[in-house]
């Protein structure tokens, strides 16, 4: 008597969901990277017109969101994660800008190993007076919280590698766009 193989025909739909739903979220997350960041050239109506922009800005933000996506398993907390920390390095460029006419460059984060020597009270004249960032700061942290705690994973343990591959892959690009390499400089 032949073995019957095992029906598979309904597998692709929960499969097919974790992909529109990571899709979805990238959307999602390059058009609130345009509206954050208020740059004419990146606006989410440049989507559309001209889509490299809006991409080539979000790109770091959606490099992170993919290692942290491989490493946790959870889309939402990977997206929210990204942008809260996005968000973040936006807000303290645009309180650079307002206060020294500068943005924020890449030897600005040399100064984070001087706040303990007296720097953080020069930072703390910078700061806002205003408690609505802090507490958007909050409830950001508090969504990302809830996602680690709450949120199924959309990706499976066991991949045979393939997670960490990816995982390692997307993590070296974002390293090597950390660091400077030139070839990012074309994209």
């Amino acid at each position: 008597m032949p073995l019957n193989p095992p029906d598979t025909r309904g597998q692709w739909r929960p499969r097919a969901a974790r992909i529109a739903l990571v899709l979805a979220l990238a959307l999602v997350f390059v058009l609130l990277t345009g509206l954050v960041d208020g740059g004419v050239g990146v606006t989410t109506g440049q989507l559309l017109k001209q889509p490299r922009f809006p991409l080539a800005n979000a790109l770091p933000g959606l490099l992170l969101a993919g290692v942290l996506l491989a490493w946790s398993r959870r889309a939402w907390l990977s997206f929210g994660l990204a942008f809260t920390l996005q968000g973040l390095v936006y807000g303290v460029n645009a309180l650079k800008v307002a206060n020294l006419g500068t943005p924020l460059l890449p030897d600005d984060f040399r100064m984070v190993g001087q706040l303990r020597k007296g720097g953080m009270h020069l930072l703390s004249g910078y700061l806002p007076q205003s408690p609505w960032p802090y507490l958007a700061l909050l409830a950001a942290l508090t969504l990302v919280v809830l996602a680690w705690r709450f949120e199924p994973p959309v990706l499976p343990r066991r991949s045979g590698g393939k997670r960490l591959a990816a995982g390692g892959l997307l993590a070296a690009a974002f390293i090597s766009m950390l660091v400077g390499l030139s070839a990012w400089g074309k994209i």
